[in-house]
């Protein structure tokens, strides 16, 4: 306890003293106060728990003496719901007397719904941030900023404010919003209070036409075809299977032994790559070595801002002729420093200071340069780089163009030229080799991908000798610790795929490590392979390198891994102890794997430890200095300018304590308490949450650390939202989403989102009920095989095709691997796997190499799925038109965890021939159960070509064929778009076909089918017959979905080319073949939509009936529920798919 005391309280004055002092009346309501105290015993927080008015601002005020105008805010303003509220300040120990108050802001607001409108009555000005929270507690509907359009501490004028929707009431302030009911339960009224407009977009803009996409004539008038190549020919006798140059072998089983795939066709490196060493002693950096280092990795890219006594180094070419060229960059934690983990009492780190350091550099080079121009500078950090903060992530990041702009952070240590690092290349020799009886050896244990892109881990052990127990006791350890930790804990199976990790086995003559005392007398002496030293003493940092064992890593890794950008060592010792020194980190054998994940957020991540000392301790302070500059560390407490103010929402207090959060780890406020190296302060200084990885090491990270550790890995991994697939992965009935990043699989389960416990500073959830796509489970590198089957070996040039293979009711993927083929020569040949679904991931049941039943596979087979045989199963059908004589068509039918050969068609399909462009398209087209197909050609002939195709179960028959024209309704042209599309709601599936190019109107057609047969129904254009709700044009895209739940399907239209502005459209059908339509512009909720966006048909919640969108493109993720007639987005994703509690765009 604090050793002052407190006087009970009976009005709102408080005093803080050793002695009583009368108090004074205020308007403020204190309903107690106490101190706070955490885990480690730390007071000093006093608490004022209040209870204030909805509708107003609370600030907490101090001042030395009772005047009026001595009073100074100590905590920022904190938005009051009228619900109890906690307000926190720690107490200055040097203060003899404290005098507190609460001031309050009141407003009055009324938000309401009447007669269609939504109200807002304002009778003076009003901060944003109370207007939104007034606004949720008062109708229940969540409002989120647009993050492109606000700035912090804007205010909502006065008046009587309304509008049809809360968007368009917001909008009308210039207020840009998006808007998040609760819809838990969808309303039934709720699709028509929003209807979408069903007005011509003619009225709307002014249509901007690309001259080229201008068509000629009318579909009318016919068209004769271009004469080019000639007409298909038919065949009245089909020939055999084994007809063509393709081997045929119709008994093909998958294979059993693992796929293996050699490194030097996983990537091609270009350019010099080089590993410098330097020599760091008395303030000077002194070149010792430089290596040849394949694959070593170079970033000119933004980068976490260097800490105050951090090194950066940079490497530039510095032509007297032009300007510089950053080659790369990047900053590290002082290697002269040595941090200790594991600390005998929590709230601590030792630190340990060395008088030299041999570091290792990356240094990458264009194909061509000139070595004179070169220059490779190192620096230390002495004062804090000003730089500017995206608006968008808040997150201050530094870039060769900020180390410009601060000259005077920056202290030269050195700099090597070009000619200099030439020189040492030359004269590069290892003379120092692991000493062992045996030689080390490397194992790569897990690779995403090119060295050069990923970061480099090197896991090498020390102590352990060249017997078998001591090898499995390090294999073992880095298998069930380390590598457990990165498949399956925390948020590392999520960045694993931006690592590389090999792990090096050296042969020590001794078992165990050297043993020093407390002044490092060494006690007992072992012969290792590293030299490494054990004290068991927390203020010698646990383990120490002994006089070689720098020179010893080096050479090990010039010979065996010379891209490592971390080393981890694994030391052959029990007790307690972890180690860090620059880019390499220490632990002993026994240690848990929270200790190496704590570890890795400083390594991966350069985040500062949150540790909180004891008041009144040794060494234990109130931080003074500038702002920190990594991520998860503050001085600031204005909430408008907090570098982590997007997590904390306006209700929350700050500083902030554990009483003012429901999760202490995923709340973010203002805790007070953190560490940087060996200074530890107790407040002045703050963390994001109250407990979480980088404090409490068995914890998650925090939302903050979370988000450094995947922008981190970002930079690594393919990030790219458009290679992914939808399906029912788990048999629940909502569309689940799979992503593929390079060397990963995850798997996204549809879901609606955890609220969690309620905020005890509002009594309410943070947000609304949504539907959220929720992470299940990460695959690196390989998807695992179920008995006897090998694993499925993830790569980049991975294909996945949905199907339900067992009838299951979930759905499961084939997998494709096109194989490698360079210059001619195929390298690898390809792939093709069967991964079923499980309900909680996915499992290989079953491997193709190179040859499946009746076909060879080859890099351009097409892919399609549909039921042909009507067993409840999804089968397969391949084409491929190029890579043969002729073109092939083959029927496989699933048999849940294998392929049966059914039918090869080469050349001819009854009862016509193919060409090498034939496009398919899937349906049952005569209501009997088996998916059917329709070819389709607008490439290889004179006249577009299509053909009806009835699945018999066996093999398909000839029903229809239709050459330049489907009677006397359409003529069909090169960029005819065809789309399978049910719009009667019948037994049989439809058409629709577009083309916005080839004639002077822009026509879209529907059409029927009748035992197989085309038949067609409407056709609009956008001269002569409209259609209703949408302006046809040009560059029209199309998806089908059943957007209102009447069992018919439609067709969702988007158009970002041929407008000011980017539409999305419903064009909803009525059964006869008809469309209606309504649409959206621009913006909807928080996504803008945009010329690069793509689209999954989904339904993520199952409640209405109807099918929704998944949106997504590169970077950005959306879930778009349909309301009938428009779309509401129920969750937006940046970068990553993740869910937290709060965020203040709504995002994740």
């Amino acid at each position: 306890m604090h050793p002052k005391f407190l006087l009970p309280l009976f009005a709102g004055l408080v005093c803080l003293a050793a002695t009583p002092i009368a108090f004074s009346d205020t308007a403020a309501d204190i309903a107690a106060i106490t101190f706070s105290e955490d885990e480690n015993g730390s007071g000093g927080i006093l608490q004022f728990h209040l209870h204030p008015p909805p509708d107003a601002l609370v600030y907490l005020e101090r001042t030395d003496e009772l005047n009026p105008t001595g009073w100074v805010a100590v905590t920022p303003a904190t938005v009051s719901l009228g619900t109890p509220l906690i307000l926190s300040i720690p107490v200055r120990e040097e203060a003899e007397k404290e005098f507190f108050r609460v001031r309050l802001d009141e407003f009055a607001i009324a938000a309401y719904e009447s007669d269609g409108l939504f109200f807002l009555d304002l009778p003076k000005d009003t901060p944003l941030d109370l207007v939104l929270a007034a606004w949720r507690r008062k109708t229940g509907e969540q409002v989120f900023l647009n993050p492109l359009l606000w700035s912090p501490g804007d205010t909502v004028p006065a008046g009587k404010h309304s509008g049809a929707s809360p968007e368009t009431l917001f909008e009308q302030l210039q207020i840009p919003t998006w808007w998040k009911p609760d819809l838990e339960k969808d309303s039934p009224d709720f699709a028509g209070r929003f209807p979408g407009r069903d007005d011509d977009l003619y009225r709307i803009d002014k249509p901007i036409v690309d001259p080229a996409d201008e068509g000629e004539g009318n579909i009318e008038d016919g068209w004769g075809g271009d004469n080019v190549p000639d007409r298909p020919v038919g065949t009245e006798k089909e020939p055999d299977d084994a007809d063509g140059d393709m081997p045929f072998d119709p008994e093909v089983r998958p294979h059993e032994e693992p796929f293996k795939l050699d490194d030097v066709f996983q990537y091609l490196d270009v350019g010099s790559h080089v590993r410098l060493m330097l020599e760091l002693k008395d303030g000077v950096i002194t070149p010792v070595a430089a290596r040849p280092a394949p694959g070593t990795g170079g970033n000119t890219g933004p980068i976490p801002v260097p800490e105050v006594g951090a090194l950066y180094f940079v490497v530039s070419l510095q032509s007297p002729n032009g300007p510089i060229q950053y080659l790369s960059h990047d900053a590290f934690e002082n290697p002269l420093e040595g941090r200790s983990y594991d600390p005998p009492f929590p709230g601590a780190h030792g630190n340990s200071r060395w008088e030299s350091e041999l570091i290792r550099l990356p240094m990458v080079f264009p194909e061509k340069f000139s070595w004179d121009d070169l220059l490779f500078e190192v620096y230390e950090v002495i004062a804090t780089p000003r730089v500017e903060v995206p608006v968008e992530d808040s997150i201050p990041l530094f870039t060769p163009a900020d180390f410009e702009q601060n000259p005077n952070s920056f202290k030269p240590l050195g700099f090597i030229t070009g000619p200099q690092v030439l020189k040492l290349l030359d004269e590069h020799e290892s003379t120092i080799r692991p000493q062992s009886h045996g030689t080390a050896t490397v194992t790569t244990l897990h690779r995403s991908g090119s060295p050069s892109n990923k970061i480099n881990v090197a896991i090498i052990g020390d102590g352990f000798q060249n017997t078998t127990a001591d090898q499995a006791l390090f294999n073992d350890y880095v298998n069930d610790v380390i590598m457990d930790m990165m498949r399956t804990r925390d948020v590392h199976p999520e960045i694993m795929n931006s690592m590389n990790i090999y792990r090096i086995n050296t042969h020590s003559v001794d078992s165990g490590v050297t043993q020093v005392n407390a002044s490092g007398t060494v006690t007992v002496s072992r012969n290792t392979a590293l030299g490494y030293r054990y004290s068991g003493v927390w203020a010698r940092c646990w383990m120490e390198r002994g006089p070689n064992t720098v020179a010893r890593i080096d050479g090990i890794l010039d010979h065996l891994c010379p891209q490592a950008d971390q080393v981890w060592v694994v030391l052959n010792q029990t007790g307690q102890g972890g180690c860090r020194r620059g880019q390499e980190f220490a632990v002993t054998r026994t240690r848990p794997w929270s200790t190496v994940a704590h570890e890795l957020g400083h390594l991966f991540a350069d985040l500062a430890d949150e540790y909180q000392c004891n008041q009144g301790s040794e060494g234990c302070g109130v931080y003074s200095d500038s702002e920190p500059s990594r991520i998860n560390q503050t001085a600031n407490t204005n909430r408008n300018t907090l570098k982590w103010r997007r997590w904390v929402p306006s209700t929350r207090p700050i500083p902030t304590t554990a009483a003012q959060v429901a999760d202490t780890t995923q709340d973010v406020g203002l805790f007070p308490g953190s560490t940087i190296s060996s200074n530890q302060w107790w407040t002045g200084i703050y963390r994001p949450s109250s407990t979480g990885r980088m404090r409490s090491n068995a914890l998650l990270h925090s939302p903050v650390t979370y988000t450094r550790m995947r922008e981190v890995a970002y930079d690594h991994q393919v990030r790219d939202f458009r290679k992914s697939v939808v399906g029912d992965f788990n048999g629940d009935g909502l569309t689940d989403l799979v992503l593929h990043d390079g060397t990963q699989l995850s798997l996204h389960l549809a879901t609606v989102r955890d609220l969690g416990p309620v905020d005890p500073m509002t009594g309410a959830h943070l947000r609304t009920s949504a539907a959220v796509l929720q992470p299940e489970v990460y695959y690196n590198a390989r998807v695992p095989g179920a008995a006897r089957v090998p694993d499925w070996v993830i790569t980049h040039s991975d294909r996945f095709y949905p199907a339900d293979l067992d009838g299951d009711g979930r759905t499961d993927l084939i997998a494709f691997h096109p194989g490698i083929q360079i210059l001619g020569v195929q390298l690898v040949y390809p792939r093709l796997g069967l991964l079923r679904a499980t309900g909680d991931g996915l499992e290989c049941v079953a491997v193709y190499q190179r040859f499946l039943p009746g076909w060879e596979m080859k890099r351009d087979d097409q892919f399609y799925v549909g039921d042909f045989s009507g067993d409840g199963r999804e089968d397969l059908f391949i084409f491929n038109g190029r890579d043969w004589s002729w073109p092939n068509l083959l029927m496989l039918r699933s048999e849940g965890s294998s392929l049966s050969f059914v039918r090869r068609y080469v050349r001819y399909v009854p009862t016509w021939e193919m060409g090498r462009d034939e496009t398919f398209h899937v349906g049952d087209f005569n209501g009997d159960g088996r998916a059917d197909l329709i070819a389709f050609n607008t490439a290889n002939w004179s006249q577009v070509h299509l053909q009806m195709l009835r699945s018999t179960g066996a093999g398909l028959a000839f029903v229809e064929r239709h050459y330049g024209q489907i009677g006397n309704f359409w003529w069909m042209r090169r960029q005819d778009q065809l789309f399978v599309a049910n719009l009667e709601g019948s037994a049989t599936d439809g058409v629709a076909i577009f083309n916005g190019l080839n004639w002077g109107p822009v026509y879209l057609g529907t059409f029927f089918t009748r035992e197989g047969s085309l038949s067609p129904r409407i056709r609009y254009n956008n001269s002569t017959n409209p259609l209703p709700g949408w302006g046809l044009m040009r560059r029209d895209r199309f998806k089908v979905a059943d957007v209102n739940g009447n069992g018919r399907q439609d067709l969702v239209v988007f158009n970002t080319q041929n407008w000011s502005t980017q539409y999305l459209g419903m064009l909803r059908s009525n059964g006869v073949g008809g469309l209606n339509g309504s649409w959206q512009s621009s913006w909807i909720g928080s996504w803008n939509l945009g010329t690069v966006d793509e689209f999954h048909v989904a339904d993520f919640r199952g409640t209405g009936g109807w099918e929704d969108l998944i949106i997504h493109n590169q970077g950005w993720l959306g879930l778009l529920r349909s309301h009938a007639s428009h779309y509401r987005l129920e969750a937006i994703y940046r970068k990553w798919i993740h869910n937290h509690r709060y965020h203040e765009f709504g995002w994740w």
